[in-house]
């Protein structure tokens, strides 16, 4: 199907899928602009593509002029306003806090929680020997002195007579 999709109020979403085969055919999907309500949501299963609808239909009505206000909790569509081509050092800067910890700060702090880790794990270990210690010397069999009889008791169960 030979069809000028590029021209203003006809939305490309990409090829139709032959379920039977398995393969995309030539056979283009395209949406009329002219087709879209005031409000739309768009729901699925993880993986099932809702990202890539929403980015594909959001791009076509900003390249058609169409306003769009959109609620993505998750951050999908913000983050394609960041695109840093090159990704060099210093495209990112302007959206860095310079309150932030440098990544040396970040290091020593790092290193300091390590020797603090590693001081705590000692004492535990500390802690734990001698208590085993302590544990060794406890004996587990009663002695003949802990046993003391308080009452002796006869129970008789009468059985078939012989």
């Amino acid at each position: 199907m030979s069809v000028d999709y590029e021209k203003m109020g006809l939305f490309y979403l990409g090829r139709q899928f032959d379920a039977a085969t398995r393969a995309a055919t030539q056979d283009l999907v395209l949406y009329d602009s002219r087709d879209l309500t005031t409000h739309a949501v768009c729901v699925g299963m993880t993986g099932s593509g809702k990202t890539g609808l929403c980015l594909a239909l959001l791009e076509e009505a900003a390249i058609d002029g169409i306003p769009a206000i959109c609620i993505d909790p998750k951050g999908d569509l913000g983050n394609l306003m960041l695109t840093f081509p090159q990704l060099a050092a210093t495209d990112f800067k302007p959206w860095l806090d310079p309150a932030d910890e440098t990544l040396e700060e970040l290091r020593q702090r790092w290193e300091a929680l390590q020797e603090e880790c590693e001081a705590e794990v000692a004492a535990l270990s500390a802690t734990v020997a001698a208590d085993t210690v302590a544990l060794r010397e406890m004996t587990l069999a009663p002695r003949k002195s802990d046993l003391v009889v308080n009452e002796v008791a006869l129970v008789w169960i009468p059985g078939p007579a012989r």
